[in-house]
């Protein structure tokens, strides 16, 4: 697998929910590949071994992965982990320490349904975990935990116990940031923290006020009004000047974003590549 020119980073979408490219297949998940010069991160592993399938369809060599990044311990990010690690004996898998908790997902009918990351990993001795930003290579770091600037909008129906009495906060839920002559990428899991929060957060690691890029879940798939708004206000705070709609950003999110943003907002579907300057 040949590595991208010194100035070029490429970003290929391995699994997302979905595709419109012959022989990939999608999932409700999320993964996504990065070459550099400077090296080679996977972020997210989808919710099954399919992005394996993905990666050789699209002539990407997953064995040559640098290092792992997990956003946060839900099935859907989680899910092809067990066949990355023994596929690739030496990467790193870098996360927060939180990934491991029990996860339940409480449906408005008072069942619930477990929602965290395979049990078979959760011994594994390849995990760096932290709570704080944690630089990968120069011009790519975690943003490590993302604090909420607001009360919390997006993880209402998330618990840590099937009964539902503890609420999940998914504090472990992180972004990476690479650096590009064109400006920051952000590259998200599912946003739980909210968008605002995230891009607080970049700005207080880089001090940069303004985003090129954002690709990812946005967590907008049936959330309120205002957080909608919020998330537009954040955007438009940030300069950001592509936007990339994926995951969890959901038909309603996606439809407010491109009619507020229809010249900067784009789908990831499923084997997607840009070439970044």
């Amino acid at each position: 697998m040949s590595s991208p020119s010194n100035s070029t980073t490429c970003i290929s979408i391995l699994v997302e929910n979905t595709v419109q490219l012959p022989g990939l297949k999608a999932e409700h998940g999320w993964s996504v590949f990065i070459e550099s010069s400077k090296g080679r991160i996977l972020f997210d592993t989808g919710q099954s071994p399919l992005l394996l399938a993905n990666a050789k369809l699209l002539g990407l060599d997953l064995s040559a992965v640098d290092k792992i990044v997990i956003s946060h311990g839900h099935y859907d990010h989680t899910g092809g982990l067990a066949e990355i690690l023994q596929l690739n004996p030496v990467a790193q898998v870098y996360a927060h320490p939180d990934i491991f908790k029990p996860r339940f997902y409480r449906r408005p009918d008072g069942t619930a349904r477990e929602i965290g990351m395979p049990k078979e990993i959760i011994n594994s001795k390849r995990f760096t975990l932290s709570r704080e930003s944690v630089a990968l290579f120069p011009g790519c770091l975690t943003t490590g935990e993302i604090p909420k600037s607001q009360p919390d909008l997006t993880v209402k129906h998330f618990f840590e116990d099937r009964a539902g009495t503890h609420p999940d906060l998914i504090k472990d839920d992180q972004a990476l940031i690479l650096e590009s002559r064109k400006g920051l990428i952000v590259i998200l899991g599912c946003c739980h923290s909210g968008l605002k929060a995230t891009f607080d957060r970049v700005k207080a690691l880089t001090g940069q006020t303004s985003i090129y890029m954002v690709i990812g879940g946005m967590h907008l798939n049936g959330a309120s009004a205002e957080l909608v708004k919020q998330t537009i206000r954040a955007l438009r705070e940030y300069s950001v000047q592509r936007i990339g709609l994926g995951h969890c950003t959901g038909a309603m999110g996606t439809f407010a974003l491109q009619t507020e943003f229809p010249d900067r907002c784009f789908p990831c579907l499923t084997g997607l590549r840009m070439f970044i300057d």
